[in-house]
């Protein structure tokens, strides 16, 4: 992941997008917890792929994100804003 930044708690990368992980996913979207987000992945319900890993942690451009759960119809099914 050369060339991303770290500010704060932030992680953006190197075309300015936020990165976040499962854990930051699923609280931003409602979700139960950070392994609902890895079964949206498995289950390819046009659910972004990673873009990128921080250690062990895979990582999501939290705009490509955030699109997938307004725009998809399985995103809005998923997805309980809390």
């Amino acid at each position: 992941m050369s060339g991303d930044a770290i500010c704060g708690s932030a992680i953006y990368g190197s075309g300015g997008d936020e990165l976040v992980d499962a854990t930051e996913v699923a609280a931003r979207l409602g979700l139960r917890n950070s392994r609902a987000v890895l079964d949206l992945r498995v289950h390819r319900l046009g659910f972004p792929a990673p873009v990128g890993r921080q250690g062990r942690s895979l990582l999501w451009s939290w705009s490509q994100v955030e699109r997938w759960s307004v725009d998809s119809p399985a995103g809005r099914d998923h997805v309980t804003f809390a």
